[in-house]
């Protein structure tokens, strides 16, 4: 049987994390992340040199010289993907003497600030050792592909993800949301989209359509429909600069073509791809442990849910 109700358990969950003042719950904080910083690189660290990857590490380096020579992607070249990464290469191309290393640096900065993100969102819900320990166990089950370069658009998708979430999430305490992380939020979420279609995507709509229904159960319909608009406005807005970019340089029918139609076509049917999220974790080996793990601990969840451990609050949902 569920006790208390959702605002005060909010209240109290809070106060026990800011009970030891602000000064000594900064310090913690500090202290936790930068242990969480120090894990990270040390777990990423064997990755710098373990192999050259000939796809992966050769065609967004490709993508970025011809970029650099003043071509148009989607239009000149083709591009299976969304224009954010082959932007970010053409970006290292230019202002960097060694562009490999450069990029498989920025990689792993781009990991490490994933995992800064994903702790300060955790630490939300939960003390900090619990926060570090979660967030070392999501990077290292996060980058378990053996033939997975440091830059990559997965994890660059992930990040924007994760940061279109966090963002979203300050401010369920508030009477009323403010309009920065709101817009943050929804340009975060875009730039996942312009990452990866898949990720993207899911993020675009999991925050999105999340941030909706949470504000509505907290504040109701009027706040929610701010917060939304808000939101929205931050997406479009990202997503607009890129489609006039696109449409500038003559390539934004072909870079559709490209990325929804062609891009997803190479991945299969569409309904083994819906079924392979299901399908993967059970029949590759490698997979199995981990799937394990998640799945105890969804049905552990469930079941402080209804002893009443866990408030099914509407904030706490969306985290």
């Amino acid at each position: 049987m569920m006790v208390g109700n959702p605002s005060s358990a909010a209240g109290s969950r809070n106060a026990e994390l800011t009970s030891a003042g602000p000064p000594s719950e900064l310090r913690s904080n500090l202290w936790a992340a930068l242990a969480l910083v120090l894990l990270v690189t040390a777990f990423l660290a064997p990755w710098w040199n373990r192999y050259f990857g000939g796809t992966l590490e050769g065609y967004f380096p490709y993508y970025g010289a011809e970029l650099n020579r003043g071509e148009a992607p989607y239009r000149d070249f083709y591009l299976h993907v969304p224009p954010l990464l082959p932007l970010e290469s053409e970006f290292v191309e230019r202002w960097t003497a060694h562009p490999l290393i450069a990029l498989r640096a920025l990689g792993g900065i781009e990991r490490i600030l994933l995992a800064l993100a994903l702790f300060v969102w955790l630490r939300q819900l939960v003390r900090g050792t619990l926060a570090v320990t979660a967030t070392i166990v999501a990077v290292a089950l996060g980058s378990t592909g053996d033939t997975e370069v440091l830059h990559l658009y997965n994890h660059q998708s992930i990040l924007w993800a994760v940061a279109a979430g966090l963002l979203a999430s300050l401010d369920f305490e508030r009477p009323r949301p403010r309009a920065w992380p709101l817009l943050m939020s929804g340009g975060a979420a875009a730039l996942a989209l312009l990452c990866k279609q898949t990720t993207g995507l899911g993020a675009f709509l999991a925050v999105g359509l999340g941030l909706g229904l949470a504000w509505l159960g907290l504040k109701g319909a009027n706040v929610s429909g701010r917060a939304a608009a808000i939101w929205f406005t931050g997406a479009a807005s990202t997503l607009g600069a890129f489609v006039v970019w696109l449409w500038s340089r003559g390539a934004l029918a072909a870079s559709l073509q490209e990325i929804f139609l062609d891009g997803s076509a190479s991945k299969g049917p569409l309904t083994a791809l819906a079924g392979r999220a299901l399908e993967e974790p059970w029949s590759i080996a490698a997979y199995r442990v981990p799937a394990t793990l998640a799945m105890v601990a969804v049905l552990l969840g469930l079941r402080a849910l209804r002893r009443g451990i866990l408030q099914p609050m509407p904030e706490f949902a969306f985290r």
